[in-house]
């Protein structure tokens, strides 16, 4: 599954929709995240699916 998908299916369980606009927003969000995890330990998950599920979704 690509990583739009995994995001929109999750909010289609929660009875949420997703625009374009909002996938790309959160897409930006999630390079600052990593740019950022850089040189600030915010968080060890790193990895795009692991974002979405375990920081957005939990």
């Amino acid at each position: 599954m690509d990583k739009e998908n995994l995001l929109v299916k999750g909010l289609s369980e929660l009875g949420l929709t997703i625009t374009e606009e909002q996938i790309e927003k959160f897409d930006k969000y999630y390079e600052m995240l990593i740019e950022t995890n850089k040189f600030m330990n915010l968080t060890s998950i790193t990895e795009y699916d692991e974002v979405i599920i375990k920081l957005f979704f939990r």
